[in-house]
């Protein structure tokens, strides 16, 4: 059985909660961090040397090694019996918990279930994606330790999001998928295939006037902010709003790549969002070498 509030959450602040509800007292930064780190690893083992890089990023004491075994027991204290299992093992520790009380195991658990079960899809990805209570650990520092992981698990629920939104526009749930869309296309605001989505999305569910509004609105961004050209899926979906095509019978939308500008690579695609230059208040351009504005034309400085 999966359920809807484990009781250790990652997919936002971390957070521990008793069976009762109530939230447990972690400690400092510390033990919190360290938690943090073997959650999002949970059930494997996290290296010694790893877990110090992370509380000790700067510079390593010489009693790391003692003060991380403080810091467990501490943590096991916190836990209780009824709590995460900290283990310590061979070269590192990790911490034991059962799918439906980490809230990222659960939320795995419920894509996976989500395309094992397409008629389902709908309602097991909204569970999944309201597990979410912010970023990924928004009240912690972070540490480079952690960007792999935190960029997979990021990056899984912006996939989720799409499938939801393809799963709801494959059942004609249009107010739905343009709700979703929209919430995403706030967080990416120059993702065409967000964007093919919506348009067509506001089109097949009657909404003409808006959805030719919607494509001139990403049109004139890609063009004032990044001096390029709508690409040929977000040109192929307002093409199809004004000869008035019907939606597909069967099956969903079709996937794309995530590219948006002309000249980008799929290496490109993947980044997570466009980044803002906190003195202008403007999205920058791609970070790849292989992207390119169009021909004459510079992005905005």
């Amino acid at each position: 059985m999966i359920v809807d509030q484990p009781t250790h959450r990652v997919l936002g602040p971390l957070e521990v909660r008793s069976a009762q509800g109530r939230p447990l007292p972690l400690g400092g930064r510390k033990p919190r961090m360290l938690l943090a780190t073997l959650l999002l690893d949970a059930n494997r083992t996290v290296g010694t040397d790893l877990l110090v890089e992370v509380l000790w990023p700067a510079a390593r004491p010489r009693s790391a090694v003692a003060n991380l075994r403080t810091y467990a027991s501490t943590l096991r204290a916190a836990l209780g019996p009824g709590g995460a299992a900290i283990r310590t093992g061979p070269g590192g520790y990790a911490v034991e918990v059962a799918p439906d009380r980490l809230d990222l195991l659960t939320f795995e658990e419920l894509v996976a279930l989500a395309r094992r079960d397409p008629a389902g899809a709908p309602a097991h990805l909204a569970r999944a994606l309201a597990l979410w209570r912010g970023p990924l650990l928004c009240d912690l520092p972070g540490s480079p330790v952690w960007d792999r992981r935190v960029r997979e698990i990021s990056d899984a629920r912006l996939a989720a999001a799409e499938e939801l939104s393809d799963a709801r526009l494959a059942a004609r749930d249009y107010p739905a998928a343009i709700a979703g869309l929209r919430d995403l296309i706030a967080e990416q605001p120059f993702r065409e295939d967000l964007w093919r989505r919506l348009v067509l999305a506001l089109h097949w569910s009657g909404r003409r006037a808006e959805a030719l509004r919607c494509y001139d609105e990403i049109r004139g961004a890609l063009d004032t902010e990044l001096g390029v050209d709508p690409g040929p899926e977000l040109r192929r979906a307002h093409l199809a709003v004004l000869s008035g095509d019907r939606p597909p019978s069967r099956s969903p939308p079709r996937r794309t790549s995530r590219s948006a500008w002309p000249g980008r690579c799929a290496r490109a695609s993947s980044l997570p969002t466009c980044r803002t230059s906190p003195a202008a208040g403007r999205p920058s351009p791609p970070s790849c070498a292989c992207w390119r504005p169009r021909p004459g034309r510079r992005p905005s400085p």
